[in-house]
């Protein structure tokens, strides 16, 4: 599920609100959002869960996490308020919104039986500057000390959100004072079990220029061991060709798809014209293959990731390629694929 990310504004000190008060009022439900949660079963549902995560949660991080994450919730509300208020698709959007943020509250896996003790959230929201850009990052992070891979896991985190710092943190002094710029890092958890967990941490960008940048940064991490996943350990070169020729053969398929419906007396000419593209992006393909940063794992599959521009235009946007647990299973032999 791809979530359009957007900076989250900040409270202001002293107005953080107590965890209730963040539940859908339906006796005096005044918002859009709020009257078409109030209206619908299934949305109404989803509020209650989200919120139940967000007060399990809560006394279980630190003083400090404690005011972040009263503020990020709040912020999270008007941002679920302002991007839900079209009437045509709101109760996707709510319902969308709602279900990933319960899920990132919660540190509930996509795919997999669960962590046997699941990571908190970690929160740090800052707002525009005459120096530094806007900032939101949604990240999680384990309790320090719970062991080899929890630690190597919060270390690639760390990593990340400094990078990102680093990159996108400071305001160009050359950007026009009425021109905002932030970036933003939103965590889903796609695989978690007691040996591994996986992450898909989605960043959005925007510095000034025509649009922002967007894309995913993938931490797979074996949890007994403290081993990031590599696909040289699993793979060896023969291996890795036949998964990228794979890879070629799903994101042919994903561009046919995105093509709609066409004249069928043009099909073969536009056919010949995408394979004649895909020869363009071999190796592309074989980069990513063989670059763990491009790995998203889930229980049935591992997805490679392609940034938007890697393998079409920007307007095509990012794409993955699916490779089923079947196939990564005969490509990895006796080495065994990471997901039994």
């Amino acid at each position: 599920m791809r979530r359009v990310l957007s900076l989250l504004p900040t409270l202001a000190a002293g107005a953080l609100l107590a965890p209730s008060a963040f539940a859908a009022d339906c006796a005096v439900a005044k918002t859009v959002v709020e009257k078409a949660i109030c209206a619908d079963p299934e949305l109404k549902t989803a509020d209650d869960a989200m919120t139940a995560a967000y007060e399990a949660v809560l006394p279980k991080l630190g003083a400090d996490q404690q005011g972040a994450l009263k503020a990020n919730q709040e912020a999270w509300l008007k941002l679920r308020e302002d991007n839900c208020v079209m009437e045509e698709g709101r109760k996707e959007c709510v319902l969308e919104r709602t279900t990933w943020r319960a899920n990132y509250l919660g540190a509930t896996a996509e795919t997999g039986p669960g962590l046997a003790a699941a990571p908190l959230p970690f929160v740090s929201t800052r707002p525009l500057s005459p120096k530094t850009c806007a900032a939101d990052v949604s990240l999680h992070k384990f309790i320090p000390g719970a062991g080899a891979g929890e630690t190597a896991f919060n270390a690639a985190i760390d990593k990340i959100a400094t990078g990102a710092e680093t990159d996108w943190g400071a305001r160009d002094p050359d950007l026009p004072p009425d021109l905002e710029c932030s970036y933003s890092l939103d965590s889903t958890i796609t695989y978690g079990s007691a040996d591994l967990v996986s992450s898909s941490i989605m960043f959005y960008a925007f510095g000034g220029g025509a649009h922002g940048i967007y894309g995913r940064l993938p931490v797979t991490v074996d949890l007994k061991t403290g081993k990031a996943f590599n696909p040289a350990d699993r793979f060896d070169k023969t291996a890795l060709t036949t998964l990228a020729t794979a890879c070629t053969a799903s994101l042919r398929e994903e561009k046919i798809k995105r093509y709609g419906d066409f004249d069928p007396a043009d099909r073969d000419s536009m056919i010949a014209q995408l394979d004649e593209e895909m020869k363009g992006y071999v190796e592309v393909i074989a980069a990513n293959v063989a670059d763990a940063g491009k790995w998203l794992i889930y229980a049935d599959r591992a997805e490679i990731y392609f940034d938007p521009y890697a393998v079409g235009s920007y307007a095509e946007g990012e794409f993955t390629c699916q490779l089923p647990n079947a196939t990564l299973a005969a490509a990895a032999g006796s080495k065994g694929w990471i997901i039994p």
